[in-house]
């Protein structure tokens, strides 16, 4: 399937590779740090390069904060079991492993000269200026890895031939090269009926 930047916000978080262009407010150790004490002074220079920080359209129809894959292409690779423990149980064991490759992002540190207009409280003009240093991005030809890792053992408790009931300690591992390890545990309850 081919998810082209156009399509309607589908899956826009696992198509991101990055942001077109970095910087941060407020936040002096951040290397693209605009330091101005004052939102106007944001939305000058996001308007100085034609993004919005809220939505990332600039009226184009096209996103213009990130940048994006066209397909979210990735190896999965699944094992599965069931053996029976005594008469009405069963032991279920379910896993899944996903593995991707992303692009990465570089930046290069471009200034600004940014001059905006705001008041005081008389309502008089004070224009301000200041110069922004910000992350402009390309892709590089290198990638990053991403693998995740779903474990789903469970214990399936069958009251008849048509009800189940089934305790699973499901959970995920994720690493990434970018962003390192994360894990989380995802314990389920189904109940089961054929019909």
């Amino acid at each position: 399937m081919n998810w082209s930047s156009n399509d309607d916000n589908f899956m826009i978080g696992v198509r991101e590779i990055g942001e077109r262009f970095s910087y941060r407010f407020y936040d002096d150790t951040h290397p693209y740090f605009i330091a101005e004490e004052d939102y106007n002074a944001q939305w000058a220079f996001e308007d100085s390069l034609n993004i919005n920080s809220n939505w990332g359209w600039n009226g184009n129809g096209d996103n213009s904060r990130y940048f994006y894959k066209n397909k979210q292409l990735a190896t999965v690779i699944g094992i599965s079991g069931i053996a029976p423990v005594g008469k009405k149980a069963s032991f279920i064991f379910d896993s899944m492993v996903f593995i991707t490759e992303n692009p990465k992002v570089n930046y290069k540190t471009k200034q600004k000269d940014i001059t905006y207009e705001r008041f005081d409280n008389q309502g008089n003009s004070m224009p301000t200026t200041f110069t922004a240093e910000y992350g402009i991005g390309s892709i590089a030809n290198t990638t990053s890895r991403n693998i995740t890792l779903i474990l789903m053992p469970a214990m399936r408790f069958n009251k008849s031939y048509e009800k189940a009931f089934q305790v699973a300690l499901a959970g995920f591992i994720n690493y990434d090269e970018v962003d390192g390890l994360q894990s989380a545990p995802v314990p389920m309850i189904s109940w089961l009926r054929k019909f």
